[in-house]
């Protein structure tokens, strides 16, 4: 009995076939498997409610950081030792960043809030007109 000859060229393609359906399968499962752990990476901050209060404009006060590094205390020029000395807890802060501040600058100012120890800012973004 004679056995028949397989078509090479036929065999050859469902085994290549085969290989790129399983390979694309499993880039699949990959891809679906670290999506589903990028969600856990998540950062949530809440915002705590029953901490609300009542602000009266006089206690607010605006520092103003424009693209040159000069500060304005309540419109007024300051410097970065004359800041600190005027800075206290009780006021609240709002911090007006021109866009184009240098980082370096920036970071000055935040140091010298955390060197007196205030948390009660809120940081906006300034807009020069021109």
């Amino acid at each position: 009995m004679k056995l028949n000859k397989h078509n090479s060229l036929l065999s050859l393609s469902f085994s290549w076939q085969s290989a790129v359906s399983d390979i694309a399968f499993l880039l699949i499962i990959f891809f679906i498997l670290t999506a589903t752990f990028g969600l856990n990476r998540i950062i949530i901050f809440e915002n705590n409610n029953s901490q609300q209060k009542i602000i009266n404009a006089k206690d607010i006060v605006t520092i103003c950081l424009k693209s040159d590094g000069t500060l304005f205390y309540n419109q007024k020029i300051v410097t970065n030792d004359k800041l600190k000395y005027f800075l206290n807890k009780k006021n609240n802060y709002i911090l007006d960043i021109h866009d184009s501040v240098k980082y370096r600058d920036f970071i000055k100012l935040l140091d010298i809030f955390e060197e007196k120890e205030i948390t009660n800012f809120q940081i906006s973004d300034y807009s020069e007109i021109k």
